[in-house]
């Protein structure tokens, strides 16, 4: 999930906006909660789960947004003034490192310490 803030400089501060990146599974109970999703304000993308078929070996399911959440964030980084990043990947450490270049703050909300 990517959620940019225009500024926090208190409790009453505006989300600018948000976007939820998900693994579109085709299943009825998914799309209810895109429905969901989508009421209360983020946008969302999605896309189809890639199949990876090596030969000898089993598939490999692959389901990465890192790109797009990267490239989403250089594209509105003019909008906000703090990014809000939950995720524990560290494949955003050259994102989040070129957004403080330009006196981004981001705040990353992970499961890892």
């Amino acid at each position: 999930m990517w959620m940019p803030t225009p500024s926090i400089s208190g409790p009453t501060s505006d989300v600018v906006f948000g976007r939820y990146y998900q693994v579109d599974f085709q299943a009825q109970g998914q799309g209810k909660c895109f429905t969901a999703i989508k009421k209360i304000g983020f946008g969302l993308v999605t896309k189809l789960i890639k199949v990876i078929q090596n030969q000898g070996e089993n598939d490999k399911q692959k389901g990465n947004f890192d790109v797009e959440i990267s490239f989403d964030a250089a594209m509105d980084s003019h909008l906000f003034d703090i990014a809000v990043l939950f995720s524990g990947d560290s494949d955003f450490e050259y994102m989040v490192s070129g957004l403080q270049k330009i006196g981004k703050k981001v705040v990353i909300i992970s499961p890892w310490k």
